[in-house]
């Protein structure tokens, strides 16, 4: 059986059926210099890509080994997961890890860094993994103190506990190569409210580690930080290498100019221009507007930061969309804000789409084209193709109630924006005047909404 077509690869939905294109290569074991046996498999994973998933086993000493090999060149930007696990069913989702993909287990604070190789398995693999190379590092390393070596099983126990219950923990896969994934959506095909998934834009430290970028400019380590000389009229800043003109160089937006600053790209690490550019939105505050382009390498990135005070309060915006004339309303997503449209039953998570200056139908497509883009895996047991070609068919019939609520004539749907930093704003064409459309609610943040947004209480008879 071959895959569909003139590709050589096959879809994990067909494995399941058997008569798989398995290549058997000889290979040298690596412990005991004997020959044995490499099993190469082109496999197709949905809405994923093609990966080479390869499989050792020596009959001489038993060893054996597994890997997983992109046939993808490497991402635009870094990619990280995040998942609460809550169920025992969350340790079957499926994990991809690109040679480059690190592991985090914040609970523990424990950290397994880019292995050098690839790994096609699942979130119960995954700790199952890391409970065996600790129980081996811990009875192999003679320099270990009892008291480390104790600490470490305790690691280890809680870390087989986590791997029964399925619960309790967070798994976060971190991939600077963007090429790992962790399936995060519900067996509707929806996002589940436990994952999160973002993409960031690499360093070029970064680039150097996956040798995409040449360390040329490591002889400028010694040099003086760059401060920047506000030296014209019209705002412009350069580069100064002049430590004693750091305290001249504070920008100042009070002419509401653009600021351009040379900065390195954490893409190719040459320089680059940021612009930044404070301005007012009316019957909202102060937003600065950052873009940067790189003339070496095409890389640009924009953000909407606010400007001046945190606000004291939470704030829940929801737009009644009636019209057409709704989706050319300004609005402002903050990263702190979760965007939710009920009658689609479609909720993003804070950070899913970052910061964002846009209008009403540009938020919507920018959430269509995150979640064509997010839909990586459909969750299923042993990858039945029934249950696959079930979740796949849900989860195109949400994409296609997303598609007809952006082409629809007369569109009548709800867009919420609940930030708890109440830096999101929808536009009031009626302002000064209340928008009937438009419901404005502001609540009190919790102590652990606080705690995650990094805003510390003052204490209790400060400034006195």
């Amino acid at each position: 059986m071959t895959a569909t077509g003139e590709s050589q690869f096959v879809a994990v939905s067909e494995l399941a059926q058997g008569d798989n294109p398995v290549v058997h290569v000889e290979s040298l074991c690596l412990r005991c210099e004997k020959q044995g046996e490499t099993r190469l498999l082109l496999v197709r994973i949905p809405h994923f890509r093609e990966v080479l998933v390869s499989s050792f086993n020596c009959p001489n000493c038993g060893w054996r080994d597994s890997g997983v090999q992109e046939t993808a060149e490497i991402g635009e930007t870094g990619v990280c997961y995040e998942l609460a696990v809550r169920t025992p069913a969350d340790l079957q989702r499926t994990v991809v890890l690109s040679a480059y993909a690190s592991v985090r287990v914040p609970e523990l604070e424990l950290e397994a860094p880019a292995s050098g190789r690839g790994r096609f398995t699942t979130v119960e693999g995954l700790v199952t993994q890391m409970v065996d190379d600790l129980r081996s590092y811990v009875n192999e390393c003679d320099k270990l103190s009892e008291d480390e070596a104790g600490k470490l099983r305790v690691v280890v126990s809680r870390l087989e506990a986590f791997a029964v219950d399925g619960e309790g923990f967070h798994i976060i896969v971190d991939d600077p190569a963007g090429n790992s994934f962790l399936d995060i959506l519900d067996a509707d095909g929806k996002p589940c409210s436990s994952g999160t998934m973002r993409r960031y834009p690499r360093t070029h430290e970064m680039n150097v580690r996956l040798g995409l970028s040449v360390d040329e400019d490591a002889e400028l380590n010694g040099r003086t930080s760059r401060t920047f000389d506000q030296a014209s009229a019209d705002g412009q800043l350069t580069a100064v290498d002049d430590a004693a003109s750091t305290r001249d160089a504070a920008p100042d937006f009070s002419r509401r100019e653009v600021l351009r600053i040379s900065t390195e790209c954490p893409a190719c690490g040459k320089m680059g221009e940021n612009r930044i550019h404070e301005t007012n939105i009316p019957h909202f505050r102060d937003i600065l507007l950052i873009a940067f382009t790189c003339e070496h390498c095409g890389f640009k990135s924009t953000e909407v930061k606010p400007s001046g005070h945190c606000a004291e309060k939470g704030q829940r915006i929801t737009l009644h969309v009636q019209s057409r004339e709704d989706f050319s309303r300004d609005l402002i997503k903050s990263d702190t804000a979760r965007l939710v449209i009920p009658q689609v039953h479609l909720e993003l998570e804070p950070g899913t789409l970052g910061s964002k200056f846009t209008t009403v139908e540009g938020i919507v497509r920018d959430a269509r084209e995150a979640l064509g883009d997010l839909r990586r895996f459909v969750q299923s047991e042993d990858f039945k193709p029934d249950e696959v070609r079930q979740q796949q068919e849900r989860f195109q019939d949400f994409l296609r109630q997303l598609d007809m609520l952006l082409d629809a004539p007369n569109p009548q749907f709800d867009l919420i924006l609940d930030d708890p930093l109440g830096n999101s704003y929808i536009q009031n064409p009626c302002a000064p005047n209340v928008d009937p459309q438009l419901e404005i609610e502001e609540y009190e943040r919790t102590p652990e909404m606080n705690e995650a947004l990094g805003i510390v209480a003052p204490a209790e008879g400060a400034g006195r």
